[in-house]
């Protein structure tokens, strides 16, 4: 809500894909550590293969829609970095 307020869309993948990612790190695994993930989430564990996988070079908003009057969503579909 307060980012709606703000005038801001988020992007529901790739900010919970970010939080995923975070947590993984933040485990045994940046101490060079092997680990085991268990994601019984359906959404997020495909978040998670697409990432391994490269296939997420441009995640569709899933809130574009929720943009109120007189509110700019960020753009539909951010740049490819080559």
């Amino acid at each position: 809500m307060w980012f709606r307020n703000q005038g801001i869309i988020l992007n529901e993948d790739a900010y919970a894909l970010s939080q995923m990612l975070q947590w993984i790190w933040r485990s045994a695994i940046r101490r060079g550590e092997s680990i085991s993930i268990y994601v019984p989430s359906k959404r997020m564990r495909q978040l998670l293969i697409d990432f391994l996988e490269q296939k997420l070079l441009d995640i569709p908003p899933r809130v574009a829609d929720n943009a109120g009057p007189g509110e700019k969503p960020f753009p539909q579909t951010p740049k490819k970095v080559s």
